[in-house]
């Protein structure tokens, strides 16, 4: 009988023992635990790529990129009825080039058409630049800042930064929004608003829209003179002005 509660006494010191041992190994190798596993739950965690977190996608830059606008414009004078003008317009980044500044930059030639039964003709050609800041587009011979990076919603910035013309702050909203134009939708877009004053007498309306992986995808220009005698002032009457919108119909790479 003594025997046995000696050994059963024993047991229980060696139990004991082992738990306190387990107990103080588990605190030793808990923040080398702890280590492994935030060391794998971070190489789990998917790192976007530089150019998608900046943004850059929607201004691609590959050489074949082509998009086909629709575009109609609408011609207000006071001495005729209202004209309105449909054709299509085809911009392609024909290549790429180093500009004065040593850097890359884009030649982009614009094709016109009437009907898609007639041939292609050289409109203009235009140049474009994007670096890890801006997204630059020489139009007519003018530069203007078409997106600053990293994108994000309600930043601003003189778009004509790069020209002579007066300071004109573009605004950049609606970011990642889903939209659908004509028949093609684009799960991820912005909006820059160019400008938008409008008063009783006018309205002068800029935007542009941006695809990621496709480029602009929308463009509207809204300059128009509303009538201002006492029988008209107000009503939204367009004197003369001109309304012209660009839409996507096609894009892709040759």
């Amino acid at each position: 009988m003594y025997l046995y509660l000696v050994l059963e006494f024993e047991n229980f010191h060696f139990v004991s023992f082992l738990a306190l041992l387990a107990l103080f190994m588990s605190y030793r190798i808990f923040p080398l635990l702890f280590l492994l596993f935030a060391l794998f739950a971070c190489e789990q965690i998917p790192v976007e790529p530089l150019e998608k977190r900046l943004g850059l996608a929607y201004a691609p830059i590959e050489v074949g990129r082509y998009i086909i606008y629709e575009v109609t414009e609408k011609i207000y004078s006071l001495s005729a009825p209202m004209e309105e003008k449909k054709y299509q317009l085809l911009e392609r980044i024909a290549e790429t080039f180093e500009d004065i500044q040593g850097e890359n930059a884009l030649r982009i030639e614009r094709f016109k058409r009437n009907t898609v039964t007639e041939p292609w003709q050289i409109d203009s050609v235009w140049v474009a630049k994007r670096t890890s800041q801006l997204f630059i587009k020489t139009e007519n011979n003018i530069p203007y800042i078409k997106l600053t990076f990293p994108i994000q919603e309600n930043k601003t910035w003189n778009g004509n930064a790069r020209n002579n013309f007066s300071e004109q702050t573009y605004r950049m909203t609606n970011l990642n929004q889903r939209r659908r134009i004509r028949n093609l939708t684009f799960d991820r877009t912005l909006q820059v608003i160019q400008r938008r004053d409008s008063s009783l007498v006018g309205l002068n309306k800029q935007i542009e829209i941006y695809a990621e992986n496709v480029g602009l995808i929308y463009k509207e220009s809204n300059v128009v003179t509303y009538c201002s005698t006492p029988n008209c002032l107000g009503q939204g009457i367009i004197s003369f002005g001109n309304i012209t919108t660009f839409q996507i119909i096609a894009y892709g790479q040759d």
